[in-house]
């Protein structure tokens, strides 16, 4: 999302994910949502129980427990952004299964209140390296492991001076698309 933009300026369905402060200010964050369906059915200690939406008849839904949770993204340039920093969040609410992909803007988004008030998954400066940036933070499997939700959603921001920081999206036809990689115990 672009702070500043209009409704009419989505950027939901570009091929790119960027992140970018401008002066101070965080002018462009990243929005993913990845399905946690497969983590509820993979749970031994979910076998035959019955699903309800928002959880159990305990208020809590029985999710395989997360190991190890690993987000990988590619960079779009052809050059890495070295010294620039990446903050990763995590948004555990039922806003999070259904916010409109095509229709999400600053606006209408966390990032107009602040995303401050997230639990930060992890902080890490972009050092040397190839394509493929990988957030590999316990924070980030403990979070996983206790979301509530049918799905996850990760928000990035971050700097490198004032320019973007940008990764291939879903959508970008000719890169890797974001990828959460999660290991659960047996």
């Amino acid at each position: 999302v672009k702070r500043g933009g209009s409704s009419n300026d989505v950027l939901g369905e570009k091929p790119q994910l960027a992140v970018q402060t401008r002066n101070g200010q965080e002018i462009l964050h990243a929005y993913m949502r990845f399905p946690l369906l497969k983590l509820i059915d993979a749970s031994p200690r979910n076998q035959n129980a019955p699903q309800y939406r928002g959880g159990n008849q305990n208020g809590k839904r029985k999710m395989a427990e997360v190991k190890s949770a690993k987000l990988s993204l590619t960079f779009t340039s052809g050059q890495r952004p070295q010294g620039g920093t990446l903050r990763l969040y995590g948004l555990d609410s039922p806003v999070s299964d259904v916010w409109p992909e095509n229709r999400i803007v600053w606006s209408n988004s966390l990032s107009e209140k602040g995303v401050d008030t997230l639990p930060v998954l992890a902080e890490v400066k972009i050092g040397e390296g190839g394509k493929t940036f990988v957030f590999d933070a316990p924070e980030l499997a403990t979070f996983v492991s206790n979301c509530q939700q049918r799905s996850v959603t990760l928000i990035l921001t971050g700097e490198a001076g004032d320019r973007p920081i940008v990764f291939a999206a879903k959508e970008d036809k000719q890169s890797e698309p974001p990828k959460l990689v999660l290991q659960v115990a047996d």
